[in-house]
This record gives C-alpha cells, sequence and structure tokens, in this order.
C-alpha cells in the first residue's frame, strides 16, 4: 500500500482549527483517486473535525484554544500513523490492524469505519487527553471533563447522518436500515460509546504517570484496543459468511465512498 505524503499543515490558517482541518483535507485528496481505503475514514474524520470547528466558533466548548490544541493533536496521532506507513515505518498495533485491512478487498464500509474509529478513539484520544491535561499550568483532567463530554454530543449529533452514508454505499445495510434493523447505527453508536468510555479511563490511568512508565501503559492499552480491532477484522467464520455477501454488494469505488461520507457535516 503506497501513498504520498507532504506537508500535513501547509498554508496560513485563518483559524486555529484550520490547520487540521486542510490537513485531513489534503490526505483524503492524495488518497481517494488511488482508490485507497483509508480515505474512506479520513472523510470521516474530516467532517467530524469541520462540525467541530464549527460549533468552537459559535462558542460551543469551555475554552476553544485549548480545543483546537486537543483537536490537533488528535489529528497528528492518525496523520502521523499514515506517514509511518508511507515511510516503511512501525506504527501501533492498533493502526496496525487498520491499514492491513484498508489495504484488503474483504472487510465492509461499516467494518473499515468502525475500525478507524477504534484505534483513533480506543488508543489515541485518552493517550492526547492525558497529554492535553498534563500541560502545566493547565486545568487537568477536571477542567478538561466538560469538553471532552461535549464531544460526545458531536459525534452524537452525526450518527444519522454517518448511518444514511452507510445505506447509500452499502445497499444490503441500507434494505436492513429501511426495514427498521438500524445495523450501522446501532454498531456505530456503540463503538463511540464504548470508545470514549474506555479513552477517559486510560486517560484517568495515564495522566499521573510519565517516561516509561507512561509508555509502559500506553503500550498495554494499545494492545487491548489492537485485540478488539483484530475482532472486528475477522469475526470469524460465521459473521464472515454473513458479512461476505455485503460486501460484494457494495460496488463502489473509493472515491464515491469519500463523496458520501464528506456530507455528514453538511
Amino acid at each position: 500500500m503506497t501513498r504520498m505524503t507532504g506537508s500535513p499543515f501547509e498554508g496560513t490558517p485563518t483559524s486555529p482549527f484550520d490547520g487540521t482541518v486542510d490537513a485531513m483535507a489534503d490526505l483524503i485528496a492524495r488518497t481517494r483517486d488511488r482508490n485507497d481505503r483509508i480515505a474512506e475514514f479520513a472523510a470521516m474524520y474530516g467532517a467530524v473535525t469541520r462540525r467541530v470547528r464549527a460549533l468552537s466558533e459559535v462558542g460551543s466548548f469551555d475554552d476553544a484554544d485549548r480545543m483546537a490544541a486537543f483537536v490537533d493533536r488528535f489529528a497528528a496521532r492518525f496523520l502521523g500513523a499514515v506517514a509511518a506507513v508511507d515511510a516503511g515505518q512501525p506504527v501501533t498495533r492498533s493502526w496496525s490492524v487498520v491499514f492491513k485491512a484498508a489495504a484488503s478487498w474483504r472487510p465492509t464500509v461499516l467494518q473499515h469505519l468502525t475500525l478507524g474509529m477504534t484505534a483513533h478513539i480506543g488508543l489515541d484520544l485518552g493517550v492526547v487527553a492525558a497529554e492535553v491535561a498534563s500541560v502545566p499550568g493547565g486545568s487537568g483532567l477536571d477542567g478538561l471533563r466538560p469538553d471532552f463530554d461535549a464531544i460526545n454530543d458531536v459525534l452524537g449529533s452525526l450518527v444519522p447522518a454517518v448511518q444514511a452514508a452507510i445505506g447509500r454505499l452499502s445497499p444490503a445495510i441500507g434494505l436492513l436500515d429501511a426495514a427498521g434493523g438500524r445495523a450501522d447505527a446501532l454498531a456505530v453508536s456503540r463503538v463511540i460509546g464504548v470508545a470514549r468510555a474506555l479513552a477517559w479511563s486510560s486517560a484517568v490511568e495515564l495522566t499521573p504517570l510519565t517516561g516509561r512508565e507512561r509508555a509502559a501503559a500506553i503500550a498495554e492499552i494499545d494492545e487491548r484496543v489492537a485485540i478488539a480491532s483484530r475482532a472486528i477484522a475477522h469475526p470469524g467464520p460465521v459473521m464472515s459468511s454473513i458479512l461476505l455477501p455485503i460486501r460484494l454488494m457494495e460496488r463502489r469505488s473509493v472515491a464515491e465512498a469519500v463523496d458520501e461520507l464528506a456530507k455528514i457535516d453538511g
């Protein structure tokens, strides 16, 4: 899997979030036409970031500058993982599962998006929360908690749009939705809820640690998240036999998927 990378923060941002938004847009543009499935997760992620920027501009967060720094650090973990893979360098176990799945035809769009969310929320979010909470002179975890929780509302508000996009990209899941199954919405909501709860627990665990102790704790969290991710990517023979016809009906290009997923913040 080969991707081209450039400077992720080119240009002159006009708001604290613009560098991250532009970096994500650059990544999407450089991967969608090459049929690189990592662009699908990036498209959804970019839409979430734009929504957070819009809400910050109308005062939805306690500390807009801190939230911008948080979003910047958080996105850098994903962008850094992509850059590492492009350079042939190792990535965390959690992201390794995502990139291997992205290089494979077999995972459904729902699996792929769920894998990205599991790695990024389950591992990266807790790490970044601990980093931001540990900044000298900052408000610590207690001060961060209201804005951390506010992101839950942002993600929750986007679930219906994500569900609709997945239904358009995956006809079988779309039929389930039409029949009242809502399998994708339940899956996305559950992944987000569980992963963010675990992320906060990880932040509580990591914040008082430094140096090697923090690195060792992060490695343990990474392994736990990777185990969960491998179960999503390879759910066993019975579930795989159910998912195969769903995947066979997903006759669309990565570019088409990106275009649908990019709309979810609209």
